[in-house]
């Protein structure tokens, strides 16, 4: 239990992205409980650059992709009031994930543009990705310029249950 806060830096598997924790495939990130642990980014943490993503949680290896990586019983809080650069960002991020399991996580206040393109963000993004799994999973506002709820760009096989999105901008 407890609140962390994370500070973006360049991800070590691709320099057009920043990312505060890397999780390597086959991983499993487990909190204490949704209300319990808190993963909180750094105030003005975001890539300066709006043709960088940045992430407060990537997956490690972005180019071979992230495979059975496991997030469950946490808050990922993005901090949107205190991130304010011109670089929209993600709550997590898969990126040619398969087989990943997202349960009970709350992802909140993730800074985004308020227009579609390269600087939207969403919360959840799982790309070019198959089998994926959402149980009981939170996208939140409740402060800042906030990005979309939940995303599966170009991917297949993704099923979400009990799952829900408030206060998107």
């Amino acid at each position: 239990p407890g609140t962390y806060l994370v500070s973006s830096a360049v991800h070590t598997d691709a320099a057009t992205y920043n990312a505060c924790l890397r999780i390597p495939n086959k991983v499993t990130l487990q909190g204490a409980g949704k209300d319990a642990t808190t993963i909180k980014m750094a105030a003005n943490s975001i890539g300066k650059s709006a043709s960088v993503a940045s992430a407060v949680i990537f997956n490690q290896a972005l180019t071979a992709g992230g495979d059975s990586i496991e997030i469950r019983d946490l808050t990922v809080d993005g901090n949107a009031i205190n991130n304010t650069a011109a670089a929209a960002q993600d709550g997590i991020s898969i990126l040619r994930g398969v087989a990943c399991r997202f349960t009970r996580v709350r992802v909140k206040n993730v800074r985004g543009t308020g227009f579609a393109g390269p600087t939207e963000g969403f919360l959840f993004e799982y790309g070019l990705s198959s089998d994926g799994t959402y149980i009981e999973c939170e996208a939140i506002r409740d402060a800042g310029s906030t990005s979309a709820g939940f995303s599966c760009n170009s991917s297949v096989n993704i099923r979400y249950v009990s799952c829900i999105a408030k206060g998107m901008t």
